[in-house]
């Protein structure tokens, strides 16, 4: 009977350092969060493990399992090479004999020409080490290989098992489940097929889909007479997928995807996460932005990620590694195919995944190479298309999908201009990114900027019948090679920074969604924040039917999403273009009609300081006409109403309603007892096969619960129990902060937190 153990502990060693005892995933060295030195994790190292193997019945084969080890691995036996991998994204599995053994594996973590993703310089780390998990697997000398799982919409299932051999075996027991309970077994004589195939209808069977994303478990028992030889099990999805000339089809229902990519990154541990932070991204992408499809840019990412997009109902383009280029050499190539073959191997049983990314990243056309990665993927998977994986410089189609890297922000281009067969399904892979990098703590033009060229690029794919769907460019920022980066090596094309701590534009997504309320607003109210005073657009993004406007409880006004510009949005955001409501006929007499004249202009000098558009100037002239107002008393009555200038504390308040109850307020007003809070990912962390990292925002926020984006402090930390902390004390840095937390055991974990100006919280954690 099948057995698989988790390598957990090895020894580590590198450049002549004392060896240490590491666990798994690893990462070859710590990394600062940002100016950092790609050529810091480029060394080889050496990881070490001593086994003793002593088979339990005749024929028994061991097989170590890597899932990633970055960048080029040598696996060597009693100081014998026995297996050599080249690239960081796929698993490898080599066979060992029994006895007392030692394992060592010497990974090179420096990027070489010959291997995807390099040949160029590239958009993103490559951080090195053995970075996924290890598993040791004992099987009988006959055993299952690989599964593959179809399940239709049309409820029927295709089940093909693969065996290692044929020899001393006669059936197969397929048992189909449900949440455990069996809803089906079957049993299939093996008739000397190395692949056994299985087809049958399920009336009764659930579809997959993003409400109900249900999921069912096939097990397969390979005998020998009565005898259980091996047991091999998957999970699979009833589901259909199709990209069609009109738009994206699941189920045979229409679907708009509104998706971002994602890099595999955190701070500190490079790629070496371990299971729960993992998770916590596809959770963050479907349960707190309400996303329904995300691109792994630009390589196959960790199972844990894709076995939480399968529950959580999250579509998934899958990509071989890649940046650009395309090497410049034939072993390139092979091994560009081989992450193919190695991907789509791995991943096919995933009901999650719509589309593999079969073409290198934003590279040019490559007929031959192209050609065949098609037909590759189409062999090992005829049930999913394939894209190109953003045909930037890669006009031409070998693919089933158009696939387009749009960052023209016109906001998108016509899709006449990108595609010419309009037979040809089309999908946005990527827009906005790097045409408009922004901090979490940059200025608050810079912020909503941001936010509003996702608004546009959303809203002009919803309009599209043409466009499948958009992914931005991207989830959260990210550490890259100097060349690509902002002066500190950071990408901030993220819509959450690298913490995964929300920008106003994360809420442009958010807001689309019902199932959580969601109003945040693009600005302060604070015209010291913008040049000349002039405050600018105000706009609220909000799944609210309509947001009534406070000033120091006060009632402004009803404002409503602005349906006539976004038209096609679910939720467009609001503009909110009146902070005076009847204030001028109540403090300065004015006749309604005047009040609304002298509104307006006042309205308009916070949109275009004194340079106001005539129709606003022909009324300014009116208001100096019919009450002798000068320009000074103009600009007196804008710093009086709009700029607050005579208020020591002025309190706006916006309340959301829905369904015509209230169910979101937010208040913003002058910054007062600015504290220290902190909240963690989870409050009890499961340990699965290894340690586990729990991630605990801090954040200063002020009386009124709002996060201060210009704070700054220094951060002491100090834990108790079984954890420890990744790295070193972060800062707050614009308002908030993340502190890592690896387990060491099982118990209760106390973080206390102390910041010189903010003062002190505390977080506690249980670990089962």
């Amino acid at each position: 009977m099948r057995i698989v153990e988790f390598l957990d502990d090895w020894y580590f060693s590198y450049d002549g350092h004392e060896e240490e005892l590491v666990k798994i995933p690893h990462t070859h060295t710590m990394m600062p969060p940002n100016y950092l030195d790609a050529k810091a994790y480029q060394f080889k190292s050496l990881y070490r493990k001593s086994l003793s193997l002593a088979p339990r019945f005749k024929g028994e084969r061991f097989f170590l399992t890597f899932d990633g080890v970055a960048t080029t691995a040598k696996v060597f036996m009693n100081d014998e090479l026995i297996f050599h991998h080249e690239g960081g994204y796929t698993p490898f599995e080599v066979e060992i004999p029994s006895g007392d053994i030692e394992i060592k594996v010497e990974v090179d973590g420096a990027e070489q020409a010959h291997i995807p993703p390099f040949g160029g310089v590239i958009d993103y780390l490559t951080y090195a080490g053995m970075y996924r998990e290890v598993y040791l697997k004992r099987v009988s000398s006959v055993y299952i290989e690989d599964i593959f799982v179809r399940g239709s919409a049309s409820k029927v299932i295709d089940v093909d098992v693969t065996l290692s051999s044929t020899t001393s075996v006669d059936k197969l027991d397929v048992i189909i489940s449900y949440e455990k309970n069996v809803v089906r077994a079957i049993q299939v004589p093996i008739l000397n097929q190395k692949v056994v195939h299985l087809t049958t209808l399920m009336k009764q069977a659930k579809l997959w889909d993003l409400e109900h994303p249900y999921l069912y478990t096939v097990e397969v028992r390979l005998k020998k007479g009565d005898e259980v030889i091996d047991v091999a099990s998957t999970r699979f999805g009833f589901r259909d997928a199709q990209f069609r000339s009109d738009g994206f089809y699941l189920n045979d229902q229409l679907v708009k995807l509104v998706g971002l990519s994602r890099h595999q990154c955190y701070p500190g541990v490079g790629d070496a996460m371990p299971r729960l932070l993992q998770e916590r991204d596809a959770e963050i992408l479907k349960q707190e932005l309400g996303l329904n499809m995300v691109r792994t840019s630009h390589y196959p990412q960790s199972k844990h990620f894709l076995n939480r997009c399968d529950e959580l109902g999250l579509l998934v383009f899958e990509e071989v590694p890649g940046w650009q280029s395309i090497g410049e050499s034939e072993s390139w190539h092979y091994l560009m195919l081989q992450n193919v073959q190695d991907m789509i191997l791995r991943d096919r049983n995933h009901p999650s995944i719509v589309l593999w990314g079969v073409g290198v990243n934003d590279s040019s056309d490559d007929e031959s190479l192209y050609t065949k990665a098609n037909l590759l993927a189409h062999d090992l998977d005829p049930t999913r298309q394939t894209g190109g994986g953003g045909q930037f410089g890669h006009p031409q189609l070998f693919e089933d999908v158009y696939t387009f890297d749009d960052f023209s922000n016109a906001p998108l281009l016509s899709t006449k201009k990108v595609v010419k067969d309009s037979k040809i399904p089309y999908l946005v892979s990527a827009h906005t990114g790097h045409m408009y990098p922004t901090k979490r703590y940059d200025n608050e033009e810079q912020r909503l900027e941001q936010a509003m060229r996702h608004v546009k690029v959303m809203n002009k794919m919803m309009g599209s019948k043409r466009i499948s769907g958009a992914i931005g460019c991207c989830l959260f920022d990210y550490p890259t090679h100097m060349e690509f980066g902002s002066g500190d090596g950071m990408c901030y094309h993220g819509v959450l920074d690298f913490n995964r701590i929300p920008k106003l534009s994360a809420f442009v997504y958010a807001s689309q969604q019902e199932k959580i309320p969601v109003m945040e607003v693009g600005t302060s109210f604070n015209i010291g924040e913008h040049a000349g005073g002039i405050l600018g657009p105000i706009y609220v993004f909000t799944n609210c039917d309509y947001v009534n406007l406070f000033k120091n409880d006060v009632l402004i006004k009803g404002f409503y999403p602005n349906h006539r510009e976004f038209k096609y949005l679910k939720h467009p955001p609001i503009l909110i273009d009146d902070l005076i409501g009847d204030m001028l006929q109540e403090e300065e007499g004015m006749t309604k009609w005047d009040a609304d004249n002298v509104k307006k202009v006042l309205m308009a000098s916070s949109m275009h300081g004194m340079n106001l558009p005539p129709r606003y100037k022909l009324r300014m002239a009116i208001a100096i006409l019919r009450y002798g107002i000068s320009v000074e008393e103009e600009m007196g009555m804008y710093g009086k109403y709009v700029g607050n200038l005579k208020d020591s504390h002025t309190v706006y308040r916006l309340a959301g309603y829905k369904g015509g109850q209230l169910v979101k307020t937010k208040c913003l007003g002058s910054v007062r007892n600015p504290r220290l809070v902190a909240k963690a990912d989870y409050e009890v962390v499961p340990l699965h096969e290894t340690y586990e990292i729990n991630r605990i925002v801090v954040q200063v926020r002020c009386e009124n619960g709002n996060v201060l984006p210009y704070a700054f402090d220094s951060l002491r930390v100090e834990t108790l129990g079984p954890i420890e902390l990744v790295g070193h004390a972060p800062a707050i840095v614009g308002g908030a902060a993340a502190i890592y937390v690896k387990t060491t055991g099982k118990g209760m974990g106390d973080v206390m937190i102390r910041s010189g100006q903010f003062g002190d919280c505390e977080v506690e954690f249980a670990i089962i």
